[in-house]
């Protein structure tokens, strides 16, 4: 995973802008264990960035997504989460009672059944496991 630092340099050298909103974003995400959704990172950080909206944390976050220094992930838990491990390809496990959502890494590539190719061509594949974790159960 990327540092704060190396991505707020990341930021800079794409010419965008190092404002103390942006950093806050990317702080609170890369200080999460949990997959945030963009509300969270809101909730989290709305203190200490009084003037903060929650649609520039949202647009903050896409523009994040968009330089690929984040991905956003839909794991059905009713909001995207932010998942800020993008430098190998993992799989996620979510607890159906806290809505935790936590990095499994693989220990061999993942191959999409051949049934899937009848479909068109598969760009990326995202398994899912759903359960209790270890603090709810």
């Amino acid at each position: 995973m990327l540092s704060v630092a190396e991505i707020v340099e990341d930021v800079r050298e794409r010419g965008g802008r190092v404002t103390p909103q942006r950093v806050a974003v990317i702080e609170a995400i890369y200080g999460s264990t949990n997959h945030p959704t963009v509300d969270e990172i809101f909730d989290h950080i709305a203190d200490s960035q009084p003037s903060l909206s929650r649609k520039t944390v949202y647009q903050i976050v896409y523009d994040l997504e968009e330089m690929g220094a984040i991905s956003l992930v839909d794991v059905g838990t009713g909001q995207v989460r932010i998942d800020p491990t993008i430098e190998h390809e993992h799989d996620h496990f979510v607890c159906t009672e806290c809505k935790g959502v936590f990095d499994i890494e693989r220990t061999k590539p993942t191959v999409p059944q051949a049934q899937a190719f009848d479909f068109g061509n598969i760009n990326s594949m995202d398994v899912v496991y759903r359960g209790v974790c270890k603090s709810c159960s």
